[in-house]
């Protein structure tokens, strides 16, 4: 453990992300593939087709960021489907690789770029058949931000799935996945009160 918790605002969202990504998906590794695979009318139907979206946003958004043309989608959804290479079944074990290459990256970009968060991004929005195609300038903060709270929002998702396939043993335990939970259990000890 450090010598000291870490106190920095976007240090700590960025930690927590990553970490709370991983988690969430080594949890995935004790189901089935069917499992890991099974269709829930939450978010993007599946807790594979949940967590490949969220990882991959984290690789496309840092693209952005450095300027370069933003990767295919890991998994798009339907509408999105041209942005998306060939859909890939990808195991647990592929995720985690992916995401912590693509944590490490967007890390790495915030720290290097600190100073110049405000710098911005322009996002052309791909029309759908029903919307119109838009163009957004963020600010580099606000991206960081998205990334990292669009993670949350996904895995609040796959908590309920998880929970929703009733596998003894992990269903009935499933970790918090809260930033003092990241922070507890990597920089923090625990001090016993004497009772």
């Amino acid at each position: 453990m450090p010598d000291k918790p870490t106190s920095d605002p976007l240090e700590v969202l960025l930690a927590h992300d990553a970490w709370a990504t991983r988690r969430q998906v080594e949890l995935c590794k004790h189901l089935t593939p069917a499992q890991f695979q099974r269709r829930f009318d939450i978010g993007l139907g599946s807790l594979h087709d949940n967590l490949s979206p969220v990882i991959g946003a984290v690789q496309r958004w840092t693209d952005r960021l450095h300027g370069r043309p933003p990767r295919p989608m890991l998994l798009a959804p339907k509408e999105y489907a041209h942005l998306g290479g060939p859909r890939v079944e990808r195991t647990p074990d592929q995720l985690i690789a992916i995401s912590a290459e693509a944590s490490a990256e967007l890390a790495a970009f915030a720290r290097d770029h600190r100073a110049d968060l405000g710098r911005t991004v322009v996002l052309e929005w791909p029309g759908t058949a029903d919307r119109k195609k838009k163009r957004y300038t963020f600010p580099h903060a606000a991206v960081i931000v998205h990334v990292c709270t669009h993670g949350m929002h996904h895995r609040s998702q796959c908590t309920n799935m998880l929970k929703r396939l009733g596998v003894p043993g992990l269903s009935d335990k499933l970790p918090d996945l809260s930033a003092v939970d990241w922070q507890a259990e990597n920089e923090i000890p625990a001090v016993e009160i004497p009772a």
